[in-house]
């Protein structure tokens, strides 16, 4: 399936998974992360209860942790740290405070302290993971976080954080593989299984986040959330028809967003259902609430281009109310179009007026002196008097050279200009005009086709030439 939008767009708005730095925001996460403070058995430093001294001084801090007076304990430890000779648990300590005033780059180098003391010490390794991730350098998070694990630390937070780190390099099944045993430790916790799903749509694995999907829309059917993951899902297994009544369910639901709309259209249209693409694209217009010009005139341009005449029509009708909406040169292209579907309607008058009313508003508008010109060269095989002929060829001509003055126009104005003197049999001036528009834009349709008019030419030039000798002498 070719469709038009991709698939961040067609989800516009619908978050597939929480962002993992809200993790840090979490209450569950504050809480569990306060409690860091305290000691783990064999993989984490502990004080000597041999050392009176020691124990007098953890004694202290425990008494400051607990009063939660981390003011003073961060001074008392700034005053008496001493990196190479003071406890790894209290350096660990240090690092967290500065963890929790957000200066990432001190408690970095507080956690390495302390591991540099006490190299299996879990939650220093854990902590540094987090550090990293927030300092954005994913890698060596994903380092900090598997040694924690290595060390023992199953929790649900490290497996969901480092399943997110490795989604966010791109090591899929590392990432499923985590977020999945954070789902088995916490499956209650909706972050774990949006991060997941969110791996399964990045990587494509389409017919097991549709498994997800549906298991989820079955306990929440007003989630227009899912539905729009299960419209993706559906159409990533070529699931069209399904994935169309996902998309019809959202817009039932009042859900559909623009993006959502556009898509539904080309859906539509790749099953050659004007109508209904026209009712998709219509309601998209509608639901936007500034009209966006590029959207705009691809989909009006693509209903033309399938020769969808009286849709592409009743389409730009709907945007007349609001198309001061639209930039001034966006206008003139929806007016070009208007121009066009005159021309191919048969009223040429009114494509002509319509065209000139342009051309007098954009001086350097190309694509409307071709359409001018097409429009001459027409009225010129229609006319019956010679005379008329000539007066069109003449205008055709005349706006065919104009627009090949412009840049963005050039190459398809040389290549209709030699075209039309190919139709008339005139294959030596229609040559030069072909080459012209190859160079400017090679294509192997048109070699073909230059290769063809070329011969004809060379014929064309020899039969002038036998006509010559052949005629009586005066």
């Amino acid at each position: 399936m070719k469709y038009i939008l991709p698939t961040l767009a067609l989800l516009g708005g619908m978050a597939l998974a929480q962002q993992p730095g809200s993790l840090f925001k979490d209450p569950e996460f504050q809480k569990r992360f306060q409690g860091s403070y305290g000691f783990l058995p064999d993989v984490e430093p502990k004080p000597n209860p041999q050392d009176e001294e020691e124990t007098a001084y953890f004694l202290e801090v425990k008494d400051l942790l607990v009063a939660d007076n981390m003011t003073a304990l961060k001074a008392k430890l700034l005053a008496d740290m001493q990196p190479d000779v003071s406890h790894a648990a209290l350096q660990f300590m240090l690092g967290n405070i500065y963890f929790q005033e957000e200066n990432n780059a001190e408690a970095a180098k507080w956690y390495l302290s302390a591991i540099k003391k006490f190299p299996s010490y879990l939650r220093a390794h854990k902590n540094l993971g987090l550090v990293y991730f927030q300092q954005d350098d994913i890698p060596k998070a994903i380092a900090s976080l598997s040694k924690a694990v290595e060390l023992g630390d199953r929790s649900a937070q490290t497996m969901g954080l480092l399943g997110a780190c490795h989604s966010r390099e791109e090591n899929w099944m590392a990432a499923e593989s985590a977020l999945r045993q954070a789902i088995v430790l916490q499956p209650d916790k909706k972050q774990w299984t949006n991060q997941l799903l969110k791996v399964l749509f990045d990587s494509e694995q389409w017919e097991a986040a549709l498994s997800i999907v549906e298991t989820q829309t079955k306990e929440t059917p007003d989630d227009d959330r899912l539905w729009g993951m299960k419209a993706r899902a559906l159409m990533g297994l070529n699931r069209t028809d399904e994935a169309l009544l996902a998309f019809e369910t959202l817009r039932h639901m009042g859900k559909a967003t623009a993006p959502i709309l556009e898509t539904l259209g080309a859906m539509y249209m790749e099953q050659e259902k004007p109508n209904a693409a026209l009712s998709a694209y219509a309601a998209a217009a509608k639901v936007s609430k500034k009209l966006k010009g590029s959207s705009i005139l691809r989909t009006a341009n693509l209903l033309f281009g399938y020769q969808y005449i009286d849709q592409a029509k009743s389409y730009v009708r709907t945007l007349t109310p609001r198309v001061n909406e639209l930039t001034p040169n966006e206008q003139l292209e929806l007016r070009t179009l208007e121009a066009k579907i005159a021309r191919v309607e048969g009223n040429e008058s009114a494509a002509m007026t319509i065209l000139q009313d342009i051309i007098l508003k954009d001086n350097l508008n190309g694509e409307a002196r071709i359409e001018l010109a097409q429009l001459y060269e027409r009225a010129a095989k229609e006319a019956e008097e010679e005379t008329k002929k000539a007066e069109y060829y003449s205008k055709a001509k005349m706006f065919f050279e104009q627009a090949m003055q412009i840049e963005d126009s050039a190459a398809l104005a040389a290549q209709r200009c030699g075209q039309m003197y190919a139709n008339r049999t005139d294959y030596v001036k229609a040559v030069p005009l072909l080459k012209k528009a190859y160079q400017l834009k090679p294509r192997d349709e048109l070699d073909q086709y230059i290769k063809r008019v070329e011969r004809a030419a060379r014929r064309q030039e020899a039969k002038e030439a036998a006509d010559k000798a052949s005629a009586p002498k005066a």
